[in-house]
């Protein structure tokens, strides 16, 4: 008996018709995007070419001078550095010697630079070693680096200012801002100076529970190994 040969199912014309439609629907969908695309021609290459030209300027200012002001900036501050490593603060504040400029000057030339911000934070750490505590907040607010740690000595040095100036409540929320960097050196250490504070405060058992959180979470760390006087003098 002859094999019947398997053949390719012939269209109905409902699936013809279907078919001619989803055609006809492609054809007209790209006449409408070229005649939007031609109708609107100027403008798309406006917006297009203003696109390329923030990227191409963006670029242009990150290279050719956001970049080499950094590099100023850093070989401008390196002697303040040293002049504030030797204590020589008011050297490190308004003239490092040799030609190169103390903190405040490199703050006031470059201060929109990442070099220019951290010099924020060395200007206000030799103010609250003057004894100037209001110029170091002054300071400290202008700082706008992110970063944990950046973060950490500004709420500590804010702490530290605070403190100085008998405002105990704002004193207490910024070492605790600055606990919370989780980084092994500065967490506990600003929790002991806000435990510590609070103890000085008659706060004993948000000074206790802070002191127990140093033992459990930083056991290792040089207020950990000696956390156990604190907690026993607080326990008494």
């Amino acid at each position: 008996m002859a094999q019947r040969r398997r053949g390719k199912r012939s269209r109905t014309n409902n699936e013809r018709n279907n078919a001619d439609e989803t055609i006809v629907d492609l054809i007209e969908a790209k006449e409408s995007a070229q005649s939007w695309f031609d109708q609107n021609r100027q403008l798309i290459l406006t917006v297009v070419g203003a696109v390329v030209l923030l990227i191409v300027g963006f670029v242009a200012y990150k290279l050719l001078y956001q970049q080499p002001r950094e590099k100023q900036a850093l070989s401008q501050m390196y002697k303040a550095e040293q002049a504030f490593s030797q204590d020589s603060t008011t050297k490190a504040l308004t003239d490092a010697g040799g030609g190169y400029p103390g903190f405040i000057k490199v703050v006031e030339d470059y201060g929109n630079t990442n070099a220019g911000d951290v010099a924020n934070l060395y200007a206000a750490q030799a103010y609250l070693k003057e004894g100037k505590f209001e110029a170091a907040l002054d300071y400290l607010s202008d700082y706008s680096g992110g970063g944990k740690l950046g973060d950490a000595l500004r709420n500590g040095m804010k702490g530290d200012a605070y403190s100085e100036l008998g405002n105990m409540d704002k004193a207490l929320s910024a070492y605790k801002n600055a606990s919370e960097s989780d980084n092994e050196f500065f967490a506990p250490y600003f929790l002991l100076k806000y435990a510590m504070l609070s103890e000085k405060q008659g706060d004993t058992s948000t000074a206790l529970e802070t002191y127990k959180q140093i033992k459990k979470e930083y056991p290792t760390s040089v207020q950990g190994q000696n956390i156990d006087a604190y907690i026993a003098r607080v326990e008494k």
